[in-house]
């Protein structure tokens, strides 16, 4: 709901930023069922169709492309914070 449905569409900002913080923090315990990482492959592939889309803000696509590689990185991050 958050990302709409329509891969054209471009979200609210507000809810791509919102999808970001929530995978940053519960994305590797929603990935450790095989269910409930069926359903993730879903919403990635769909944040991963926002990463290239240009009608969305710079800022938010890098954005995306973080969540992106933390997960491919088995959620590990590139960097201490």
């Amino acid at each position: 709901e958050l990302l709409g449905h329509d891969p054209k569409s471009c979200p609210d900002e507000d809810n791509v930023e919102a999808i970001c913080q929530f995978f940053s923090i519960i994305g590797k315990q929603l990935d450790e069922g095989a269910k409930s990482r069926k359903i993730n492959d879903m919403y990635f592939s769909r944040l991963k169709e926002l990463s290239k889309n240009h009608q969305l803000a710079p800022r938010l696509r890098f954005l995306l492309r973080d969540i992106l590689d933390l997960r491919a990185n088995n959620w590990v991050p590139r960097r201490e914070e």
